[in-house]
């Protein structure tokens, strides 16, 4: 699957659950949830920020995620770094009162800078992105999400996270 067909199966996906699940609008409940994740891999450090509008079993709701990468390489003649940020919007769909599955889709922004036997160069660039996580929110609040976010032309990443819901 290309990240071009992901928005399109994403509305259709969306679309036939929603359908099939007619009667979850008598039991619409409502939870907003703020998470954020940070990791630490291979000279990568990463961290995400996400405010999601969690609607209950059978409904969508929204929400936005921001993620800020950073990298960095220092050698003796050669220093490399690279910053990312990346927003996307989510619609988090409802399968059980605690169980979400939330796709995703937003751009990147990467910027570079290389600096090699004293000369400078920097390059800049938007990507779309496209993610799917799943989310559980436990009776006490407590939220915990993991899933996966492809770029164009990038490797697949993991991320997991935890936060609060009200």
């Amino acid at each position: 699957m290309t990240i071009k067909k992901l928005p399109i199966l994403t509305l259709a996906a969306v679309l036939l659950f929603t359908m099939s699940n007619a009667q979850a609008y008598e039991q619409n409940q409502e939870e907003t949830a703020i998470t954020f994740g940070l990791s630490a891999e291979r000279g990568w450090r990463d961290w995400s920020a996400s405010y999601i509008k969690y609607r209950g079993p059978g409904s969508i709701g929204y929400g936005i995620e921001f993620t800020r990468s950073a990298y960095n390489e220092d050698e003796e003649s050669y220093e490399y770094k690279q910053r990312d940020n990346e927003y996307q919007f989510h619609a988090p769909i409802g399968i059980t009162e605690n169980l979400y599955i939330t796709p995703g889709y937003g751009i990147k922004r990467t910027h570079t800078d290389v600096t090699l036997d004293s000369r400078e160069f920097s390059d800049s660039s938007t990507k779309q992105v496209g993610g799917l996580d799943a989310t559980y929110i436990m009776d006490s609040g407590f939220v915990v999400t993991a899933g996966f976010d492809k770029a164009e032309g990038e490797d697949l990443e993991f991320s997991i996270g935890a936060g609060i819901a009200w």
